[in-house]
């Protein structure tokens, strides 16, 4: 046997079997989207904890978490949000000046519409009131029944049902550092206790 088969050989045998693998994935994400019900154990991620340099080690905020969830639950999320994107018009759904978490859309340009709706209101000699929110980890503070009362009102239930079990009893485990004996490094909570 040749260098040249082998490889030639290893190539054909792990094309194979990555698209036995897509064929699977497939027939398991489309599963989800049919039965409206996400993986429960999906829904566990581990959160590892780091510190920021200089900051104290006993206060919670001076750390930068990490959420990692399962790669096939990463996978599904970037198809469904794909798959969202090409059927359903997410633009109706945000207002136009909602800046975060959207495709390219950044702080420096919410700061150009900011400046030039004042710019606009002082040329045609009218008063300007602003006021400026900044809501600590909002994202980690969504109400989700509000969410889903939302997301109910404007998807249809081929998107919304999964999202709504993906939504629910979502649990986490944290750890200081990757290198935290397993004994000590795991907090199971619930989502639900948390929110």
């Amino acid at each position: 046997m040749s260098l040249a088969w082998i490889q030639t050989h290893l190539w054909e045998s792990s094309q194979r079997t990555s698209e036995k693998a897509i064929t699977l994935l497939t027939i398991l994400y489309n599963s989800i989207l049919c039965l409206s019900y996400y993986p429960l154990l999906w829904k566990f991620a581990q959160i590892i904890m780091i510190l920021n340099p200089g900051k104290p080690v006993n206060n919670v905020t001076s750390y930068r978490t990490i959420n990692l969830l399962p790669i096939p639950s990463k996978v599904f999320e970037k198809l469904l949000l794909k798959r969202l994107r090409s059927d359903v018009d997410l633009s109706a759904l945000l207002p136009y000046y909602q800046f975060g978490f959207r495709t390219g859309h950044s702080t420096i340009h919410q700061t150009h519409r900011v400046v030039h709706e004042i710019a606009k209101g002082l040329d045609g000699q009218q008063l300007c009131t602003v006021a400026f929110l900044d809501i600590a980890q909002a994202f980690d503070k969504v109400w989700h029944t509000g969410l889903l009362y939302k997301l109910k009102t404007t998807l249809r239930s081929l998107y919304y049902l999964p999202l709504k079990t993906y939504l629910h009893s979502r649990y986490f485990q944290v750890s200081t550092t990757a290198h935290t004996p397993p004994v000590m490094r795991y907090y199971l909570v619930s989502r639900r206790e948390v929110s």
